[in-house]
Parts: structure tokens; C-alpha cells; sequence
């Protein structure tokens, strides 16, 4: 979630503030210059976490793993909750995420426009400005400007017309600390410090990092004009007379810009260098390196990253659900054994519209088996339906269905299920005594049936499920004639041939970190080419999830599905899971 990056950069920043804090003290008690750890710390702060989520992202493969038949089983935790069945908690988090962008946006949008007025104002001040020689300097003399710098390029020193007036000697400061700034390139490093909150207007950090930037340039400057065998308390009580006098405009170098700034100013001035700054020195040092430490931690580095979801393998998923307390809902990678269809269980009915006009079609619901095997009628969504008549011939049955429970550690657990329904008719689209075919929802389901001999369980209309003698003559005579098969129908279900390319990672959402998963519908040929005129997107996390999807499937070849031994067309349901290793 942004909120998590955003707080890591703010710490980042601060830590950065920290550290430069204690080598400005090292540089000052051996008379040094001041600014350089306040801009280096300035430019960092702003840069790295911009570019910590793609400087530290580890080698990441174009899918997670190989594509397998749908089943909730195949995506792992992270992906169900945030693509099927996201919590409240993950939907505000989603709106939060989205508030905290759309402000960002709005106050960066602000800072950059009043930085842009205040360009626009200075501009100005220096095309209407009178250019005169004081003192043998080239300045421009305004109406309330300065003394200050302005330009970014083509630095200017400004002075407003009272500063004519003044006595020749604090002319001569005045300027002598103007030129300083110009040589020393100030107003870039103003610019700089202006331009980084505008970046990150929320990040305390760099405000302050931006606001003791300017103050160390003063200081720095400061110590260059006294050089100049000036005297320090005349040098005081001019930036005193100064700083009542002047206007603060925020992208000039100006002598008195902080009226909060001159008490520190000033005691700098009158500091000495240490003759023995060992132990200080050793002990700014000292912290400095722990801030940065800190700084440069992986756990500061995971939140710069973004707290994406991390992918969970089947062995840590059920790990960690033996720590779910009662009533937790599991899915089917956390389980030891998934919800399975019990015996004897009724079905949904072919509605009897659709059966006279002989439609088909298919349901794919998802919905939570609790502990008793009974279906949770509240927790029941529609993720695709072919014709909404089918969808509520399911919700209608689905109070009366029988489960066998999922169990962890022998005990009964809830679990959610991802449930396909087919409804199919007979040869020549006449009615058959199959109404509604429950597929299997997961592999193991799907090896118990084989070993049963049947390949799905299929259910009379409000009755019970049909015997394995029955499902197995459905398997040998399929309910198909010019239309795709089914998975059930079929002996050997399509599959990806080799050589198969997997979707590309869309680059966009691969540098931003975003993982998701896409559910596509389409026809395999008896070619073993995919019709892309039936392809249908189920569900999906992005549109470029959805469009690599496509691609890959139009351009891909695939073994077509088999029954008698001849190649038939199957109607083939595919997710494809997008994940970022770490």
C-alpha cells in the first residue's frame, strides 16, 4: 500500500536528516563548509525511494509457475483474497490508497504552481528592474526585492531602492555576500531544495532537509564574507537592520530570508574550530553511521519496495492455517483435504425456458463450505454466468447441496470453493437426464474421479447425483455435438503444447510492482489453435493482465482435446497468475 511507501520515505528522509545533522557538526568544528551533507542527504531522500522499487526488485518471472485447470487451489491465498473475495479491510485499503494518491497529486499540483507564479513574479521583478553600477557591481536596484540573488541560470544580484541609501561599508558586505552566493551556485541549490518539497509536499523529512539546506548556504556564505577581514558584530547587526526591512520571496538566495535563522546564523559566526575535536568528532561520526545504518536496513528497504503481496507455497499456506482459530474460512491451498460434493446431493435445475430453447450454457459461482458440509447461502457470488436464469437455478439449489468438509489437522474447517456448473443438452440438443454437470473443483477431486471411474458427478434435476455407471456412458457419449466440449466430456482435456509461450509481465505494471491474475474462457480447435472469436475475460486484475493474456493465447499452440481418440474442440477455462518473486 502507498501509505506503507510513504511513511518508509518520510523515516527514510529523517534518518538521512540525522546523519546529515551529525557530519554538519564534524564540518563545523573543523571550519568547514556545511552544505554539502544537507544537499547529498536532500537529493537522496527524494531519489531512492522513487527508485528503491525498481533498484531492489529481484529477477521476476513472467508468470508464477505453470498454468493449470481453474480451480481456487491453483492461485495461491494472497491472490484469492485480493482478486475473488477481497475483505472489507483490503477494499478500504484500496479507497485509502487511492485518497492518499489523488491528495499527493493535488498538493504537488499547488506547490508547482505557486513555485511557478513566484518564477513568473521574479521575472518580472527583472525585466522592470533599473540595471545600475553600485559600488563598481552590476545590480538591478527594485522597488522591495533583495538584497538577494534571482535567476537560475544567469544569476542577478537584486537590491531594493533603501539599500542606496546605506552606509558605503555594509554596501560593500551586502554585496560581497551576494557575490558568494553567485560564485557557490546557491540558487540551483535553492531551486533543488524548492523542487524536492514540491515532489514530496507530505514528507517532514525532506522539509526539513530543504529548510536546513538554505540555512547551511547562508552559513556557508556567511563564513566566506567574514573571511574578507569583516568585522563579525557589525556583520551581525546588519543582517539584524536587514531582516526587518525585507521581503521573503521563495526562490531568491536573500542575505536575511529567515528572521528565524539569524540567532543560529549568528552563533555560527562566532563559533571557533576545536583544536582537539577527537571525542566529538568520533561521536557525531558514531551516529551518523548508525542513522545511516538504520537508513539502508531491509527493513526500511521492504517498505520502499510497497508491502506487496509475497507468494505463499502450499506448504507455509497450510503452516500457517493450522494457526487460523475456529471459523476462519480457509482456501483450498491451506487445507489437507478440500470440500469434495457428498453423495446423495441434489442439484441445480435445468430452467426449463432455457431447456425448451436449447440453450446452454455454463455458472461459475464461488461460495463458503463450512464445517457441517452445508453451503454458506450468504457468502454465494456469481463470478461469471451465461444466462442469469442459470445463475439463479444455482442459488436456488444451492441451500439444498451436500459437501463433505474440508479438514486441517483432522479437524472440519470452512473453506471456500470456486464451483463451475455446466448445463448441457443432449445429441441433437435434445434434454437428457444430465440437467447440471458439477465439475470437480480441484486435482484431487478430479484423481478421485478417475479412480471412480467417472469424471464428473452429474446431478438429476433436484434429485441425486447419477451413478458412476451413468457418468461414465456420459463420458463415452458426449452431450456434444458441433458445440465445444467440456472438460468432463472429453478423455484428454486440451492443454498447452510445447513450446507454449507464456504471457509477457506488462513492463508498465512489472516497474510499478503490481502483481494480479487474469480468468479467461476459449475454445480450443480440434487444430489445436485457439478460437479467439469465443474468447471471453472471466475476471481479471488489470486490462494489461487481460492483454497479455490475449496475445499469448492467439499466438500460443495448444493439444486439443481427445475423445474416441479423435481430436475435438473444448471450451477450455484458464487463469493466469501475474507474481513478483522476492
Amino acid at each position: 500500500m502507498i501509505a506503507a511507501w510513504m511513511l518508509g520515505s518520510t523515516l527514510f528522509a529523517l534518518l538521512l536528516s540525522i546523519a546529515a545533522f551529525c557530519v554538519e557538526r564534524i564540518l563545523r568544528m573543523i571550519g568547514r563548509p556545511t552544505r554539502t551533507p544537507w544537499a547529498v542527504a536532500l537529493v537522496l531522500g527524494v531519489a531512492w525511494p522513487l527508485m528503491a522499487p525498481l533498484a531492489l526488485a529481484p529477477p521476476q518471472n513472467t508468470t508464477s509457475g505453470t498454468p493449470l485447470i481453474i480451480s481456487e487451489g491453483d492461485m495461491s491465498p494472497a491472490a484469492m483474497i485480493a482478486a475473488q473475495l477481497p475483505s472489507q479491510l483490503t477494499v478500504w485499503e484500496q479507497r485509502a490508497a487511492t485518497l492518499l494518491l489523488v491528495v499527493w497529486i493535488a498538493l504537488s499540483a499547488l506547490m508547482l504552481v505557486r513555485l511557478l507564479i513566484a518564477a513568473r513574479v521574479l521575472a518580472r521583478v527583472t525585466r522592470t528592474a533599473k540595471h545600475v553600477q553600485v559600488d563598481g557591481e552590476s545590480v538591478l536596484v527594485t522597488e522591495s526585492l533583495g538584497p538577494a540573488v534571482i535567476g537560475l541560470w544567469t544569476p542577478k544580484v537584486a537590491v531594493p531602492e533603501w539599500f542606496l541609501q546605506l552606509d558605503g561599508s555594509l554596501r560593500a558586505m551586502v554585496l560581497r555576500h551576494e557575490r558568494e552566493h553567485c560564485n557557490s551556485h546557491d540558487p540551483q541549490l535553492v531551486w533543488l531544495a524548492s523542487l524536492s518539497v514540491a515532489l514530496m509536499p507530505w514528507n517532514l523529512g525532506v522539509w526539513f532537509l530543504s529548510r536546513r539546506l538554505r540555512l547551511a548556504l547562508e552559513i556557508d556564505c556567511d563564513a566566506r564574507t567574514l573571511r574578507r577581514d569583516i568585522d563579525t558584530t557589525k556583520y551581525g547587526r546588519l543582517l539584524l537592520l536587514i531582516a526587518q526591512r525585507q521581503s521573503s520571496y521563495p526562490l531568491a538566495s536573500m542575505l536575511a530570508e529567515s528572521t528565524s535563522h539569524l540567532s543560529q546564523r549568528i552563533t555560527a559566526m562566532q563559533m571557533l574550530p576545536l583544536r582537539k575535536p577527537v571525542v566529538r568528532v568520533v561521536l557525531f561520526a558514531g551516529i551518523a553511521a548508525g542513522a545511516i545504518a538504520v537508513a539502508c536496513s531491509p527493513r526500511v528497504a521492504s517498505d520502499l519496495t510497497g508491502p506487496g503481496d509475497k507468494p505463499v507455497s502450499a506448504t507455509a499456506a497450510k503452516l500457517e492455517a493450522q494457526k487460523m482459530g475456529p471459523g476462519a474460512v480457509y482456501f483450498e491451498s491451506q487445507v489437507e483435504i478440500p470440500v469434495a460434493p457428498a453423495p446423495g446431493s441434489s442439484g441445480p435445475i435445468y430452467p426449463a425456458e432455457l431447456k425448451a430453447n436449447g440453450i446452454e450454457g455454463t455458472v461459475l459461482a464461488m461460495f463458503v463450505v463450512n464445517e457441517q458440509g452445508l453451503p454458506e447461502v450468504a457468502s454465494f457470488k456469481v463470478l461469471r454466468a451465461d444466462d442469469p436464469r442459470f445463475a439463479e437455478s444455482v442459488r436456488t439449489a444451492l441451500p439444498n447441496m451436500r459437501f463433505i468438509s474440508a479438514k486441517v489437522g483432522g479437524r472440519p474447517v470452512k473453506q471456500l470453493v470456486q464451483q463451475p456448473f455446466s448445463f448441457a443438452l443432449g445429441r441433437n440438443m435434445r434434454p437428457t437426464t444430465t440437467d447440471a454437470v458439477l465439475q470437480p473443483t480441484n486435482a484431487t477431486e478430479r484423481k478421485l474421479a478417475a479412480k471412480r471411474g467417472t469424471g464428473v458427478n452429474t446431478l438429476k434435476p433436484g434429485s441425486t447425483p447419477a451413478s458412476a455407471a451413468n457418468a461414465g456412458a456420459f463420458k463415452k457419449e458426449p452431450a456434444v455435438v458441433n458445440g465445444p466440449y467440456f472438460e468432463s466430456q472429453v478423455e484428454r482435456s486440451a492443454g498447452f503444447a510445447d513450446g507454449f509461450k507464456l504471457p509477457e509481465y506488462p513492463a508498465t505494471l512489472k516497474a510499478q510492482r503490481i502483481e494480479g491474475s487474469v480468468l479467461v474462457q476459449f475454445v480450443v480447435n480440434a487444430d489445436g489453435s485457439a478460437e479467439m472469436s469465443s474468447f471471453k475475460v472471466l475476471r481479471t486484475d488489470n486490462p494489461g493482465f487481460t492483454n497479455a493474456a490475449r496475445d499469448a493465447i492467439a499466438a500460443g499452440q495448444f493439444n486439443p482435446a481427445l475423445v474416441g481418440g479423435r481430436a475435438v474442440r473444448q471450451l477450455m477455462t484458464q487463469p493466469f497468475a501475474f507474481s513478483l518473486s522476492r
